[in-house]
């Protein structure tokens, strides 16, 4: 299968795996900010709809304060369908930096209205942004401030969004265990 390297952690940290059969991997939004766009805040999000069978495997954010961040899946009725749960290190906390959120949503074909929202705050976007943006049959369609299907928004949360498509497998949890070094004795 694939390799996947793990972003910088230090704590540890479970991943999911799940095997795939076909479709593609591409990444769709924006890649990066420009840190005098970005101010901290929490609880906000971004829609985004699917016209096929989806995982979003991963989201990049700018941490913004240190603590538990938990970012959850909602569906079109504000459901919650699926939580992360990440620890962000004082050493996380920069506006030129971005650190990779695995998340491993699985979304259904035909999703619209759907969104990703997280609680503690982060850097986030206050700029001109030009929704929509597509990649593949997979939109992000607008942010919780400005509103779904916009062709236009002054907020975003989440960069470089990684999706796959295809018929995915059963998730399995990979723990990347961080333990503390041996005492250095010269």
């Amino acid at each position: 299968g694939t390799t996947f390297t793990t972003p910088s952690i230090a704590t540890t940290t479970t991943f999911y795996v799940e095997p795939t059969i076909g479709g593609s991997s591409f990444n769709v939004g924006l890649a990066s900010d420009a840190a005098g766009n970005l101010s901290s805040l929490s609880f906000y999000g971004m829609y985004f709809a699917s016209t096929s069978a989806a995982t979003i495997q991963s989201v990049d954010i700018y941490p913004s304060t240190a603590g538990t961040l938990n970012v959850t899946l909602e569906d079109d009725t504000n459901t919650v369908i699926d939580t992360r749960t990440f620890t962000i290190a004082a050493g996380d906390i920069i506006n030129t930096i971005k650190k990779t959120l695995a998340l491993g949503f699985n979304i259904p074909a035909g999703a619209t209205g759907w969104s990703i929202n997280y609680d503690l705050a982060i850097y986030r976007g206050a700029g001109t942004y030009a929704y929509p943006y597509s990649s593949n049959g997979f939109t992000i369609t607008g942010n919780t401030i400005d509103g779904d299907n916009i062709t236009g928004g002054s907020r975003y949360y989440f960069y470089n969004w990684n999706v796959s498509t295809g018929c995915n497998g059963t998730r399995s949890a990979v723990v990347a265990t961080v333990t503390a070094p041996p005492a250095l004795s010269i």
